[in-house]
């Protein structure tokens, strides 16, 4: 299972590698441009975007993520105070399904381990 995280802190990027690397094959992106390249060509079975980045907020990855890839899960981080009307209307849009707090993202292995659990393998010829 591939899984790409987008944050712009250095630390949060090397916290959640090594939270994840045990359940997946781990990307990082510290920008929304990079990791735009990043989807346009490889495919990840997860994307986990911090929401608000300078610049561009993460937001934008996981609707383009929604757009083109709609298998694809998409889990949103905030370190944001009071998030709940933007993340509602996110949820509501489709845009991510799912949202955990920085710095802990305490539900976010699990949520992992849940899209790895439905990943079916590819019938083999016979």
């Amino acid at each position: 299972m591939r899984v790409l995280v987008l944050d712009d802190d250095p630390h949060i990027l090397r916290a959640m590698a090594l939270l994840l690397e045990p359940e997946a094959d781990v990307t990082t992106s510290d920008s929304v441009a990079s990791a735009l390249a990043l989807v346009e060509r490889e495919r990840f079975d997860v994307v986990v975007a911090d929401l608000r980045l300078p610049g561009r907020w993460g937001d934008e990855l996981l609707a383009y993520v929604a757009a083109h890839s709609p298998g694809t899960r998409r889990l949103l981080l905030t370190g944001d105070l009071d998030p709940e009307r933007t993340v509602r209307e996110l949820l509501d849009q489709g845009v991510v399904q799912a949202c955990f707090r920085k710095p802990r993202a305490d539900g976010l292995v699990e949520a992992i381990r849940k899209v790895r659990g439905e990943a079916r393998p590819a019938p083999t010829a016979g």
